[in-house]
């Protein structure tokens, strides 16, 4: 069975370039960069508090939502940032929206 896409391809018009970073640290300690692209998204402006896992107050300002699964070598979203409009921002969460056969049907970042 075919399902719809939640989020479809001509929806997502934002440039937007996500770079994800993998575990551990370069010599440097800096985060290791795993991957750095360059894809459109549907972007919902916001201004939310959260907490993150430290327990510090976070101003979301943006969730981008991608019509696919950007990062198919990943089981989950890491730790990364985006530049969004000039602006370096955050990724404080990532989801794989997931259909019942196991597809992603739609990916969603939370950026700060």
């Amino acid at each position: 069975m075919k399902y719809p896409k939640l989020v479809r391809p001509q929806d997502c018009t934002t440039p937007v370039t996500v770079t994800l970073f993998a575990e551990g640290l370069t010599e440097d300690g800096a985060p290791a960069r795993a991957s750095s692209m360059s894809l459109y998204c549907h972007r919902l402006s916001s201004s939310k508090r959260t907490y993150d896992r430290r327990h510090a107050e976070v101003t979301l300002t943006a969730v981008l939502y991608f019509c696919a699964d950007f990062c198919p070598d990943f089981p989950e979203i890491p730790e990364g940032e985006v530049v969004l409009d000039g602006a370096r921002r955050r990724i404080v969460s990532g989801k794989k929206a997931r259909d019942p056969d196991g597809t992603v049907n739609y990916s969603r970042l939370e950026v700060a």
